[in-house]
């Protein structure tokens, strides 16, 4: 019999957002960088695009903002079993899995193991104008991709194999909105957004008879590939920003789920153990997840030559469970007398139309939890109307249940602490150039009782799930976001600037 693809084991790596926690890391835009992503309350440049659209009102006229991040990370994993069988959650009827202590193909400890794409890019391009036929009204539109890292280049034979080898992901989200300034104590924001979800990777999966045991010798390896995209995944982002006091500023902005539904193909390279193993129908893949509600909650402290702003930011990670997967056969061109089911595939063991295995996608679960954040920001006008120099830091609560279960090189993301800088030379009244460089720090993980399994492969209406453990052992991360902008105000005048907030 042959194994179908783990698809399950990679759909939650579809996405290049990537928070700290959960899926994105905190900080979008130069500035947001340097402030350690502490930027709800103040508002006050381009970015609040994505921050807190109510604070686009403050800005006049036309403005342009270009924004270039870079996502640097470092992901190393060195696979360390415990040799025993062990029952995953889900499997109802006592099926036990292995969790090898050593390396089939060698005899050895698995070898430490490293994602050779390190650097993803993480642009940021915002217009708006401000006062348009109403004083305190602004429009404005936006193209983002939020900060993470969607690029994948691990060994091929590496212990990490069945969780991925290769793969490019992206999500770029558009979108358009209004913003609008009562007064100086209140202003309101929205922006509605589609989002571009993509992605194209390979992961190794097992041959073998149902039920046993996979010993995953290299032989043994068959390689799936699936290409999958949503082109419309809709979502909002909304906004108040208010200034009861001279000195104080508070902001509020909820950003509302994406919720992607990616359909597209997959293909399967047999193993040199069923070299004649072929899918026998028309392959369609359907992924759907959720990446979940943010709120974000900040107060500021204004002062004419400095700001001190701390927010709070919450992600209900706790809705996601896992990831819905589904394989089909669309064109129905393939339905062997003994399963007629046109919603399965199947593959052709020998190729030679004698033998057929149904496929089935079992996902990993996630059991994630809902994140918390902290977030520590302030800009410092060194020198009034001409350069200011900002720093902020934040801690982050992971998203992964306790004893993190199911963690993976997918997002291998847990409890964080960012530390970050920056600053913006007002080159002249009309241009603003920014820089900004966040680092985040994470203690090494380790995963003893793991539950992610190499393959997925079941007959229908088998509670059991088969395949050895494989997300056992040290998982080492190292993260860093650089970031570069220039902010264009065409018709601000040459009148030394100000703290921005103080005005009235």
């Amino acid at each position: 019999m042959g194994a179908a693809a783990c698809v399950g084991a990679m759909v939650v790596a579809t996405s290049s957002q990537v928070r700290a926690g959960g899926f994105e890391v905190p900080a979008v835009g130069t500035v947001g960088i340097g402030r350690g992503g502490a930027l709800v309350a103040r508002a006050d440049n381009l970015s609040a695009f994505h921050y807190n659209p109510a604070g686009l009102a403050k800005l006049s006229g036309p403005n342009v903002l270009l924004s270039g991040n870079v996502v640097r990370l470092s992901n190393r994993f060195t696979r360390r079993g415990s040799g025993e069988r062990l029952v995953p959650p889900g499997n109802e009827n006592g099926a036990d899995v292995l969790d090898p202590s050593l390396d089939v193909n060698t005899g050895d400890p698995y070898a430490t193991v490293e994602n050779a794409a390190k650097f993803g890019p993480s642009p940021l391009f915002v217009v708006s104008w401000g006062d348009v036929g109403v004083k305190g009204l602004s429009l404005q539109f936006g193209l983002a991709a939020p900060v993470g890292f969607g690029s994948h280049d691990w060994p091929r034979q590496g212990s990490q194999r069945y969780t991925i080898t290769t793969g490019d992901f992206s999500f770029f989200a558009l979108g358009g909105g209004v913003s609008y300034r009562l007064n100086r104590y209140f202003s309101v924001g929205a922006n509605f957004l589609a989002g571009r979800f993509s992605a194209d990777f390979q992961l190794k999966t097992r041959t073998g008879a149902t039920g046993a045991m996979s010993n995953e010798d290299f032989n043994g390896d068959a390689t799936t590939t699936v290409v999958v995209a949503d082109k419309f995944v809709p979502s909002a982002n909304f906004g108040v920003l208010s200034q009861p006091l001279r000195f104080l500023e508070v902001g509020l902005s909820v950003r509302l789920p994406y919720r992607t539904q990616a359909t597209g193909t997959l293909d399967y390279s047999p193993s040199m153990t069923t070299p004649d193993a072929t899918l026998a129908s028309a392959a369609r893949v359907e992924l759907r997840q959720t990446f979940p509600t943010v709120l974000r909650a900040g107060a500021r402290f204004i002062h004419e030559r400095f700001d001190l702003e701390l927010d709070y930011v919450f992600e209900n990670y706790g809705v996601v469970d896992g990831i819905d997967v589904q394989f089909s056969n669309p064109d129905s061109d393939f339905t062997p007398d003994q399963f007629d089911d046109t919603d399965l595939l199947y593959l052709d063991t020998f190729g030679s139309g004698v033998a057929f295995a149904p496929i089935i996608a079992t996902p990993p679960p996630l059991q994630f939890r809902n994140t918390h954040q902290l977030r520590l920001g302030s800009d410092v006008e060194v020198l009034p109307g001409h350069l200011t120099v900002r720093a902020g830091g934040f801690v982050a609560s992971s998203a992964y249940p306790k004893g993190n279960t199911t963690y993976t090189i997918r997002f291998p993301f847990s409890d964080q602490l960012g530390v970050g800088g920056g600053l913006t030379w007002h080159m002249i009244p009309q241009l603003d150039l920014s820089a900004g460089y966040l680092h985040i720090f994470q203690r090494d993980v380790t995963v003893e009782r793991g539950i992610s399994q190499a393959n997925a492969f079941r007959f229908p209406g088998d509670p059991n799930i088969y395949g050895n453990i494989v997300n056992n052992g040290k998982y080492e991360m190292s993260l860093e976001l650089f970031g570069l902008s220039i902010e264009v105000h065409p018709l601000r005048g040459s009148r030394p600037r100000r703290q921005k907030g103080t005005k009235t």
